[in-house]
């Protein structure tokens, strides 16, 4: 699938304000869903190109200035687990639900610690056991809204006769 900017520019925006002001108010068991990282996954997994990663970027930027302690915490991860993404997809079939949730759930984990460790070298005060209370709750909510996204995303897609997954 091609992603192009005018269209996955103003989706990130619009992620960017549900997780920001609707989902707070829907939380389960005290935890909302990133999905700014799930969007990441799914476009670092899905596209040929480096959108993921540089959108990653910026909207981790954007998240950190309007919510985080410290600015480029969140940047910093979302590049990293995009880069690692891109470097490993091509061990999976990257059209899989198992897939995206297995890159899904890894990432959540992988973003979970290394925001945390990162706060904790710039001496931060956010407490490892509050993450990890949280952690369970937030790998199965990101997991099945990573599943809803590429549902939706795989609804988008044009079939052609030469593709051979159909």
């Amino acid at each position: 699938m091609t992603f192009r900017y005018r269209y996955t520019v103003p989706m990130y925006l619009f992620l960017f304000l549900l997780q920001c002001t609707v989902f707070p108010q829907f939380d389960l068991f005290s935890c909302t869903p990133n999905l700014i990282l799930c969007m990441t996954v799914l476009i670092a997994l899905r596209s040929e190109s480096f959108m993921g990663l540089s959108l990653g970027i910026v909207m981790g930027l954007l998240q950190d200035l309007f919510f985080g302690q410290m600015i480029g915490i969140a940047a910093l991860c979302y590049f990293g687990l995009a880069l690692a993404i891109m470097a490993t997809k091509h061990l999976t079939y990257k059209y899989s639900a198992a897939s995206v949730v297995i890159f899904g759930v890894i990432s959540t984990l992988v973003y979970s610690f290394g925001y945390w460790g990162i706060s904790a070298i710039m001496g931060s005060g956010y407490h490892l056991w509050y993450m990890i209370k949280s952690l369970p709750q937030l790998l199965v909510y990101n997991a099945f809204v990573l599943v809803c996204m590429h549902v939706l995303l795989r609804r988008q897609e044009r079939k052609y006769p030469e593709d051979r997954f159909m």
